[in-house]
């Protein structure tokens, strides 16, 4: 990797992340305000009362449209009122969810190897599961429930984009970006696909790929403040193009990520 000192750029300018963030951004007050939406969704869901629980993740969701645990809880919230997995299971992992976000993944995984046993075949419960093992930093054990998950489900997208993480995370940048591939080819509109294949593309020293990923990204998800901090440095470090890098850490800045726009403009190197 390029020297920061050659760059003319300090090390405390650098604020991105080269394996995987696979959200919405938005404003500190909004994000409270989604949370406890979200929260109270979770313990609804947790008590068995699905449709209540379904409003709240509805509200968070309309908030911010991007944020990927409110979307997969409604999507687990759909598979209950439609009978794809039973309730007992579902309460398991909407617990599950509830507790890993007060106590905890290990907790959490708990509730989720409950609802799994209730749910051998339900491709979701691994996904879930898996990204409880990823946080608690066991990142073979998430591969193998995303495995899982693929194996009942092969054109699963998450699926294929999580356990992609999982082996950048592992730095087997090479099956990541197999997996971003894959999932790419099923969905095309998926803008997370496309930010995390542009940090493996970054992590192999392909920068022009990974601006094209990290633009299409964009061009998905405008309030999208992370691939325009990863773009941005892209310009500002290998591609010598300033104006762009400035440009977009001004745009992640108003999407409410300063660091490096602050930074920057301290610096000299931005105006």
């Amino acid at each position: 990797m390029r020297s920061l000192m050659k760059s003319g750029l300090s090390a405390v300018i650098v604020f991105f992340v080269l394996t995987g963030v696979v959200h919405g951004q938005h404003t500190e007050q909004n994000k409270s305000h989604d949370d406890s939406m979200y929260d109270a969704g979770l313990r609804y869901a947790s008590e068995g009362k699905f449709k209540k629980a379904r409003s709240m993740f509805q509200a968070a969701r309309k908030s911010d449209p991007y944020n990927t645990d409110v979307k997969l809880s409604m999507k687990l919230i759909q598979d209950v009122l439609h009978k794809k997995i039973n309730k007992s299971a579902a309460i398991n992992l909407f617990a599950g969810l509830l507790v890993k976000r007060t106590e905890g993944p290990v907790p959490a995984i708990v509730e989720f190897d409950k609802a799994i046993r209730a749910a051998p075949d339900y491709s979701r419960a691994y996904v879930i599961r898996g990204l409880a093992y990823a946080a608690k930093g066991d990142y073979d054990q998430a591969v193998s429930d995303y495995s899982e998950a693929l194996k009942i489900d092969q054109e699963y997208v998450k699926a294929f984009i999580y356990r992609g993480i999982a082996y950048a995370r592992k730095d087997q940048i090479d099956r990541a970006v197999a997996d971003y591939n894959r999932s790419i080819d099923l969905d095309r509109n998926n803008n997370d696909a496309f930010y995390n294949r542009g940090l493996a593309y970054t992590r192999k020293g392909q920068y022009d790929p990974a601006v094209s990923d990290f633009s299409r990204a964009i061009e998905l998800n405008p309030k999208y403040a992370n691939a325009y901090i990863n773009r941005g440095y892209i310009y500002m470090v290998y591609l010598s193009d300033r104006e762009k890098g400035c440009s977009d850490w001004e745009a992640a800045c108003a999407l409410g990520l300063c660091n490096n726009y602050t930074l920057a403009k301290k610096q000299g190197k931005c105006k």
